[in-house]
């Protein structure tokens, strides 16, 4: 059975803008998530497609 060697990141820079990354797009999936849930509580859910429904003037 074969080891598998992993590479270091090339810095630390690196290293972190990706976390920091993919924690900005879990706090970004969770507020979807809470939209998604308003509008279907609101009973206008549309499928999450992210188009707004028109408000009256």
């Amino acid at each position: 059975m074969r080891t598998l060697t992993t590479q270091a990141p090339l810095s630390t820079e690196v290293s972190q803008s990706n976390v920091s990354f993919q924690l900005l797009m879990g706090i970004h999936d969770v507020f979807v998530n809470i939209h998604e849930i308003q509008d279907k509580v609101a009973g206008d859910y549309d499928g999450g497609s992210g188009a707004q429904d028109a408000q009256p003037l």
